[in-house]
């Protein structure tokens, strides 16, 4: 029987009943990964200034009252990886688990002894479908949540806000809240939070809410760019984003000449084009902008000696295992330009 919490004003009126404790017992291991080691990925840490944090965050206690109050103007959603869920618990007071990080269990992170983590290709899109199921346009409120509220949650928001959402926010300190500095819990997540904040969550997860890859409603696209052709390049960015618009996921692979659309203090395909009056390069940053993954094919940046830091905002080398998983999925289109 899984743990189910019940919200009350402070976190003293949270009731666990005694299905949790075994939960938590034979999930002991795991959960020490997760709470203690601090995390089974590798996430990028950024620190969070207090001004930057409260220009778009909320607490979680002022995040819940605002969902009682506006539930049906505000997607609720939970950035996390569904795997952690899994192990750390659930509320199902948010509208759908949409992960901004997926990890990628081909690569791993040595130095830290973790996966790493990709953002996930789907998320704009799947925001987008998320939001036109509650009747809400671009303009709603998007209120995030992740572990901790910086390694995902604020960067998700602010992901959210440069990609057209201007009201996206997130939640401070995440689901679990904040390790304790000392004492016989030290490490452990135990402060803060929407789980310490006597908010409502469960062991179990909703199944109608968690994210899973095989309930893609529509095929994704890859588009495999290599041509140095500008007119091949500038046809093939406009129907990647007609498609985009429709709300199919775009992802694009740059390779051979055409990966240098990708290098920001390069010329190549600055040129317009018409009728659009627009470069691929213009186009390409469009589409950056509009939530598409743009990635150049991994062996491009070493075989040139291109520095990954010259590539435009947003666009990275490509995981071949990731190419790979994509173009064996019956879900997704390739198309070769």
């Amino acid at each position: 029987m899984p743990c189910v919490c019940r919200v009350g004003r402070d976190s003293a009126s949270m009731r666990t009943t005694s299905g949790s404790n075994a939960f938590f017992r034979r999930n002991r291991r795991a959960l020490a990964a997760v709470v203690v080691g601090g995390t089974l990925f590798s996430l990028p840490v950024q620190p969070v200034q207090a001004e930057e944090e409260d220009r778009f965050g909320l607490e979680a206690v002022a995040a819940f009252s605002l969902l009682e109050q506006q539930r049906d103007q505000i997607l609720f959603i939970d950035v996390r990886d569904p795997v952690e869920i899994q192990f750390t618990g659930f509320t199902d007071e948010v509208d759908m688990n949409i992960p901004f990080l997926i990890a990628d269990r081909a690569r791993w992170n040595a130095e830290r002894n973790v996966f790493l983590m990709d953002r996930n290709p789907r998320f704009v899109a799947l925001v987008r479908a998320a939001l036109a199921e509650k009747g809400l346009d671009e303009n709603a409120m998007i209120l995030t949540m992740c572990r901790s509220g910086s390694d995902r949650g604020r960067p998700s928001a602010a992901f959210l806000r440069a990609s057209g959402f201007p009201n996206a926010r997130y939640v401070i300190h995440g689901f679990q809240g904040d390790p304790l500095a000392e004492g016989p819990q030290q490490g452990m997540r135990l402060q803060n939070g929407w789980q310490n904040s006597g908010l409502p969550w469960s062991s179990a997860m909703n199944p109608e809410k968690i994210h899973r890859e095989d309930a893609s409603p529509t095929p994704d696209w890859l588009v495999i760019l290599s041509s140095p052709s500008l007119e091949t390049q500038a046809m093939a960015l406009i129907l990647a984003r007609v498609e985009a618009a429709q709300g199919t996921v775009v992802r694009i692979l740059l390779c051979d000449e055409a990966g240098m659309l990708a290098v920001a203090d390069s010329e190549v395909g600055s040129d317009k084009v018409q009728p659009a009056d627009r470069s691929p390069r213009e186009m390409l940053v469009g589409l950056i902008d509009a939530g598409a993954l743009v990635e150049v094919c991994g062996i491009f940046a070493q075989t040139r000696g291109i520095d990954p830091s010259r590539f435009l905002p947003g666009v990275h080398a490509a995981s071949p295992p990731g190419i790979a998983r994509q173009i064996s999925n019956s879900q997704t289109r390739v198309l070769t330009f």
